[in-house]
């Protein structure tokens, strides 16, 4: 199993990001498998996690970083709306970045991408 880049990504904040995806995708991925992918690329450290569950109506993508904030689901699921705020927390203060594409009916797919050698 090849080694995953070194960098931001080694310290405990963007993991707790990560399993936050992770379990994200798992709740809500419909029991189908989810991906995900670790990669290096120009200087930053990338992570993409991916379901195949209802995915996130155009208008909600933004909505769902927000505190507090869910996009709509059914039937509803557990949680109280601040992980993925928590996510875009960390991977700002990082200097990263957290991106969403999604499409109703065709799941979710969640980006984050940090410096490779951010200096707190």
């Amino acid at each position: 199993m090849p080694k995953a880049p070194e960098g931001a990504l080694g310290c405990h904040a963007p993991k707790a990001g990560s399993l936050d995806l992770i379990s994200n995708a798992t709740k809500f991925g419909a029991g189908a498998p989810i991906d995900v992918e670790v990669f290096d690329k120009e200087g930053e450290v990338c992570l993409i996690v991916g379901d195949r569950g209802p995915g996130i109506a155009d208008h909600e993508r933004e909505k769902i970083f927000k505190r507090f904030e869910r996009a709509g689901s059914s039937p509803p699921q557990s949680g109280f709306g601040v992980g993925l705020w928590l996510v875009r927390q960390i991977v700002d203060a990082l200097g990263g970045t957290v991106h969403v594409n999604s499409a109703l009916g065709q799941g979710a797919t969640f980006t984050i991408a940090l410096p490779r050698n951010y200096n707190a």
